[in-house]
């Protein structure tokens, strides 16, 4: 907000109340003062998790990445732990053959809401030797 050079910078989501003062002059007398409440909601947020290739049994562990437009760090679940388990960003596979789903989410904080959960498949072949 900027009105004659005064600006206000809003930090989070919450109740803000501003006071509007005018001191007078040699001409005028001080104003009264002018109190205004706001509410400050929620910031929206989602989550950038691109697709994840298909693996093959046997090979290394695979490393997740995704972004919230937040900013806040992602979380990542296997929603198929008999398949692969998930450990921070790191997905090991654990059974040849099937899908493997692992959903990212984003609890929020005091200034955002949660974001939608983002969810990504893929499979887990057998390897060819």
């Amino acid at each position: 907000l900027d009105a004659d050079g005064v600006t206000l910078t809003l930090d989070g989501a919450g109740t803000c109340t501003v006071t509007a003062t005018q001191a007078g002059n040699g001409d005028w007398l001080p104003a009264d003062p002018v109190e205004r409440t706001f509410t400050i909601a929620q910031a929206s947020q989602s989550i950038t998790f691109p697709p994840i290739d298909d693996a093959t049994y046997g090979d290394g562990p695979l490393t997740l990445s995704a972004t919230a437009t937040s900013g806040l760090p992602v979380a990542f679940k296997s929603l198929t732990s008999f398949a692969c388990k998930v450990s921070g960003n790191v997905v090991t596979l654990t059974k040849v053959g099937g899908a493997c789903l692992i959903v990212a989410l984003q609890g929020g904080n005091a200034s955002t809401l949660p974001a939608l959960p983002v969810t990504r498949m893929f499979l887990v072949r057998k390897s060819r030797g």
